[in-house]
């Protein structure tokens, strides 16, 4: 071979491994938002729109009418969940916000954490 292809072989292999690279993690990423339920999907896109709230003003804690003037969350976003309850959140030490789930119950077995606690305790707002 040329010496002058070298660089552009090694240009083009280079290519092939990050596009491979990128091919992967963007199937990992769909097989996560697979394995997600609506309200998990509802409830990270409202506590993204905090997180990026608390970014830009600081560790207080909007309210939904807050987000959606500073255009943080959208105007048609759900801001209940799938049983039509309201959803909750506290901000400290970070966003985490809450569906009551289908029971309309706080504090059972069906409620919906995001994020989920690591240590299993209650969601106290």
């Amino acid at each position: 071979m040329s010496l002058r292809w070298r660089p552009i072989l090694v240009a083009g292999l280079a290519g092939v491994v990050l596009l491979s690279a990128l091919g992967f993690w963007l199937l990992s990423q769909v097989k996560i938002c697979e394995s997600l339920s609506p309200v998990q999907i509802e409830a990270l896109v409202l506590r993204k729109a905090i997180s990026q709230w608390q970014e830009a003003h600081g560790d207080l804690c909007p309210d939904l009418a807050t987000l959606r003037r500073g255009g943080f969350l959208a105007a048609d976003a759900n801001d209940v969940d799938p049983w039509g309850t309201p959803f909750s959140w506290s901000c400290r030490p970070e966003p985490v916000v809450v569906s009551i789930g289908p029971d309309r119950v706080a504090g059972t077995l069906d409620d919906v954490m995001v994020p989920r606690l690591q240590n299993g305790a209650p969601y106290a707002p």
